[in-house]
């Protein structure tokens, strides 16, 4: 039986890793888990904007279909690996970086260990402030991504379209920053606070003792995404609006509105509850599967590279002998 200590140290293995690894593994795990579900953000866009949208998942996926085919699903791809691949890079970064500094056990030297009177609230801290930060570097790719993925026209590609963007319109590259932030930052301290309560939990389960700890991480990562989600789904739709250029029944104007007025014109014209529903379930699907497999991918790979520096120490430098 895995005791509690072991699980920690399994726990602890999701974090603490030097800086290089947690930024390639990051993006390695990002750029995987982004292009599986993008046709779930397509849905979801198609679902969040328009005076006609699809009122279901499989309606969003006939209308794109009908439209574009199979790779209609697809559309907004490369956008979204920038964003995605590069934005879990610093968010792991970052991470690893507060971890340290948020979840350390005084005393500990070096080893990022989480406190257990405080673990919920540093992971929630930890997670806030790194999904704050990448959402901000990455913002003008979530622009191009969301406005490939509602089906405008764009030409050329995503950096190409980026400078259109930029000298055409005033701000465009930050538009919808705050509900984006408001969404991402939300979404990753009530995802990392799950994770962390439910990690905990794992060693419960019957299984834990012979499960890879990649697979608990990916269990407890769907319960632990879908709440997030949903928790978060307001500024999402919010978001979308605003980034949208030419969303049907929209148009320009939730463009040049703020935050707030855009949310008053989604309870006016669709209802209060439009803010919790549209687009709510591909999202649930795509969000908690996607989180659960770049935490499961993060751990594997850095599982990995501490079973290959561990051989490598193990081994130690080859000894010298001399000649005669």
């Amino acid at each position: 039986m895995v005791s509690l200590e072991e699980r920690s140290q399994n726990h602890k293995s999701l974090t603490a890793v030097p800086w290089k690894q947690s930024l390639l593994t990051g993006c390695v795990s990002g750029t995987a888990t982004a292009f599986i579900t993008q046709p779930f953000d397509v849905l979801r866009t198609v679902m969040q904007t328009g005076a006609n949208r699809p009122s279901s998942m499989a309606a969003a996926a006939q209308d794109v279909y009908s439209q574009n085919g199979v790779r209609g699903l697809w559309r907004g791809v490369v956008p979204t690996v920038y964003r995605v691949g590069g934005g879990t890079a610093v968010y792991f970064f970052c991470l690893n970086e507060l971890k340290f500094s948020l979840g350390r056990t005084p005393g500990s030297s070096g080893g990022g260990a989480i406190s257990k009177q405080s673990s919920g609230s540093h992971a929630f801290a930890s997670g806030f402030l790194a999904r704050a930060v990448a959402a901000s570097v990455m913002m003008p790719f979530t622009i191009v991504k969301t406005r490939f993925e509602a089906g405008e026209q764009l030409q050329g590609g995503v950096w190409l379209n980026m400078q259109k963007i930029a000298m055409t319109e005033r701000g465009g590259l930050t538009r919808g920053a705050l509900p984006t932030v408001l969404r991402d930052a939300p979404f990753s301290g009530a995802y990392l606070f799950g994770l962390t309560k439910l990690m905990a939990l794992s060693h419960l389960l019957p299984a834990s003792d012979w499960l890879p700890p990649s697979v608990v991480t990916f269990g407890a990562g769907l319960f632990a995404g879908a709440f997030a989600t949903i928790v978060t789904n307001p500024p999402d739709v919010v978001r979308t609006r605003m980034q949208v250029r030419e969303s049907k029944g929209a148009g320009d104007l939730a463009q040049r509105r703020g935050m707030t007025a855009v949310a008053m014109e989604i309870v006016k014209t669709d209802g209060l509850s439009a803010l919790f529903t549209l687009g709510l379930t591909p999202r649930v699907v795509k969000k908690s599967f996607q989180a659960a497999m770049t935490w499961a991918l993060y751990q594997h790979i850095t599982d990995m590279f501490a079973l290959s520096a561990r051989a490598a120490a193990q081994l130690g430098p080859e000894p010298l002998t001399s000649s005669k």
